[in-house]
């Protein structure tokens, strides 16, 4: 049995705002808990606690889309 492995970047907010200003295709993941003023346009909002309690997790993410959590 061969262990998998992720490769998570880093990408900064100067980098999301030019995607963003491009067009492109991003999935903005805010994890900061509970929906607010600051929220990102777009974003979709989901407690952490839940997400890492949860046996299965069905975000509906595209899969063409990067995952940008905040």
């Amino acid at each position: 049995m061969s262990a998998q492995t992720s490769q998570v970047s880093r990408i900064t907010v100067q980098e999301v705002k030019e995607r963003l200003d491009r067009g492109e295709n991003v999935y903005l993941l805010d994890v900061r808990g509970v929906p607010d003023e600051y929220q990102m346009k777009g974003a979709v909002c989901y407690e952490p606690v839940v997400i890492l309690s949860a046996e299965r997790v069905e975000l509906g993410i595209p899969k063409d889309s990067p995952i940008i959590p905040y």
